[in-house]
C-alpha cells in the first residue's frame, strides 16, 4: 500500500516536471522566434479560422433537442409512446448518434426505445398509454419502422439546419 502511494506520488511529480519543462521550452521558443513561435505550436494558424468563427455546425445533442420540438409524425409518435420518459430517450439517442455505423445506430436506438418502454426481449407487443389517454399498440416490426423513420426525419432536419 505504501509503495503504491509512493509510486503514485512519483508519477505525479514526473507529470508536473514534464509540464514545467514543456512550458519552459515554449517560453524559450517565444524568446528565440518572437511571435512566430506560434507556428510551432498551433496547426493551421494561417487558415481562415477567424473568418469562419461561429459558423460551426450545431452539435448533435443541441440539434437533437431541437428536432424533438418538431411536429413530424415520427416525433409525435415517440412523444406519445414515451410520455415522461422522452428526456431519457433523447439522452440515450445523443450517445447512439455518435456511432459511425448506421445499422448500429438503428439497433441501439431501437434498444434504447425498448428500454425506455420497459420491454425485455420476450415482449413483442407494446401497449402505450400516456398522459393524453391515447392508446398505441406496436409490434416489434412497427417499432423498428418507427425508429427508421425517426432517423430519416432527423437526417433531413439536421441537413436543413446546417
Amino acid at each position: 500500500m505504501v509503495t503504491a502511494q509512493k509510486a503514485n506520488l512519483e508519477q505525479q511529480k514526473q507529470k508536473i516536471a514534464d509540464a514545467l519543462a514543456d512550458a519552459q521550452k515554449m517560453q524559450e521558443d517565444w524568446l528565440k522566434y518572437g511571435l512566430d513561435f506560434v507556428d510551432l505550436y498551433v496547426e493551421n494558424i494561417d487558415s481562415d479560422w477567424l473568418e469562419n468563427w461561429g459558423n460551426d455546425e450545431v452539435s448533435k445533442p443541441c440539434l437533437l433537442k431541437q428536432f424533438f420540438n418538431q411536429n413530424c409524425q415520427s416525433v409525435k409518435k415517440i412523444k406519445n409512446l414515451l410520455g415522461n420518459k422522452l428526456d431519457q430517450f433523447i439522452n440515450d439517442c445523443e450517445v447512439y448518434l455518435n456511432l459511425a455505423d448506421q445499422d448500429e445506430q438503428l439497433e441501439q436506438i431501437l434498444l434504447g426505445l425498448r428500454n425506455c418502454l420497459g420491454l425485455n426481449n420476450s415482449v413483442l407487443l407494446v401497449r402505450g398509454n400516456n398522459n393524453n389517454n391515447n392508446n398505441y399498440n406496436f409490434d416489434e416490426v412497427e417499432l423498428l419502422e418507427l425508429v427508421e423513420k425517426l432517423l430519416e426525419d432527423f437526417e433531413v432536419f439536421s441537413k436543413d439546419e446546417n
